[in-house]
């Protein structure tokens, strides 16, 4: 997904230190209507814990948005039901520090 977001930017991988706000929006389930675009720290159901998540999407930015993710020095992270409209899914904004 990262090479596919990166195609026709003309950039290679960041080489400084940069900073990462991760935003994982799960489906806001039917019992749970109420709370969409809230964050969801308690189940049911139960989700993926934001450390786990964060290492992935961290892991697979490696050599395509910058060499490696050691590189990351700020980092956010958050974990939410979808607001009404919105697709689930993780947004991801990388900046240069």
């Amino acid at each position: 997904m990262a090479h596919k977001a990166m195609d026709g930017q003309n950039l290679g991988p960041l080489k400084g230190p940069v900073g990462i706000r991760l935003i994982i929006a799960y489906k806001t389930p039917k019992s749970r209507k109420s709370e969409k675009g809230q964050y969801c720290a308690l189940g049911p159901p139960h989700y993926a814990d934001a450390d786990n998540a964060c290492k992935a999407v961290l892991d697979s930015l490696n050599r395509v948005v910058y060499d490696d993710d050691c590189q990351v020095v700020a980092l956010s992270v958050s974990k939410r039901f979808t607001a009404e409209g919105e697709a689930p899914g993780v947004y991801v904004q990388v900046f240069e520090l």
